[in-house]
């Protein structure tokens, strides 16, 4: 749900903590699929700090696949 309302600070934390990045939610949505789409919105219109929680997160999921 974190990742469904942009909360990638918590995203991050959560997986560092163990939580798996690459699970899927029974409508078949992931991490990865809300990073995808919020990519460019985060990029362009993001605070600092939500760029830097974003790449963070980005870089973990990489990081598991």
């Amino acid at each position: 749900r974190a990742a469904q309302f942009g909360r990638w600070k918590i995203c991050a934390t959560l997986i560092e903590k163990g939580a798996r990045a690459d699970f899927t939610t029974p409508n078949g949505k992931n991490c990865a699929f809300y990073m995808e789409q919020a990519a460019e919105a985060v990029q362009k219109y993001g605070a600092p700090e939500t760029q830097a929680d974003f790449a963070r997160l980005k870089a973990l999921v990489e990081k598991r696949k």
